[in-house]
């Protein structure tokens, strides 16, 4: 390539806008850092002795997932568990709920070691077990599973813990179809647990459009 073509190249590189969220508050340049520590304050002050879920809800490229990141350190690790869920790195919509429920669980295991035995108990109790284990599914037929029975149980383990868990799911308007209404259950339904807050940030015309 000429010296023409190799300037050509870096003039044209140098304009590109790339699309990388910003991890610290030193980044911000749209001056989210003083709206997610409002937020977060709010957060705090909620009483949950249910689930909560947030929405933060913005067009594509307006710095979700930036916010996303600022406000997830907001949170001191004496009082809150922070988790980051992505549906997207599940291999299909089948395996969303489960892999939930294995990073929220193998978590919550390392503060009270109940959670190691509630875990399959739960799942098999919701329907969520892998279909070609054939222990689970014995184990199923020889024992009549009380969804509200087992979720009271890991309501109670989160009690104990003594900490509010945040769960922020990022990339919710990447998802097909399928895979929202999975996330919606478990927001919705399965993993509504006590002292659980769901912070979810999506194009909402998108999400209404694709369901």
């Amino acid at each position: 390539l000429s010296n023409n073509t190799n300037q050509n190249l870096n003039n044209a590189y140098r304009s590109f806008i790339f699309d990388n969220p910003i991890e610290d508050e030193d980044d911000d340049m749209l001056d989210y850092t003083s709206s997610a520590h409002t937020l977060a304050e709010n957060i705090k002050s909620i009483d949950v002795k249910h689930s909560c879920s947030i929405g933060l809800i913005a067009p594509w490229g307006m710095g979700k997932t930036s916010y996303l990141n600022i406000l997830s350190k907001c949170f001191d690790k004496e009082s809150f568990i922070v988790l980051r869920f992505n549906p997207r790195h599940s291999i299909s919509s089948d395996n969303i709920q489960a892999d939930f429920f294995n990073l929220l669980f193998s978590t919550l295991a390392q503060y009270d070691s109940r959670f190691n035995s509630s875990l399959k108990d739960y799942l098999k109790a919701i329907n969520i077990v892998a279909e070609n284990n054939l222990i689970d599914k014995i184990l199923n037929k020889s024992k009549i599973w009380d969804k509200w029975v087992e979720k009271n149980e890991v309501n109670d383990a989160i009690k104990h813990i003594n900490k509010r868990i945040i769960v922020f799911i990022d990339d919710f308007d990447r998802l097909l179809r399928e895979e929202i209404i999975e996330v919606f259950k478990l927001i919705d339904g399965n993993a509504s647990f006590t002292n659980l807050i769901f912070i979810s940030a999506y194009d909402k015309e998108y999400v209404n459009k694709i369901i």
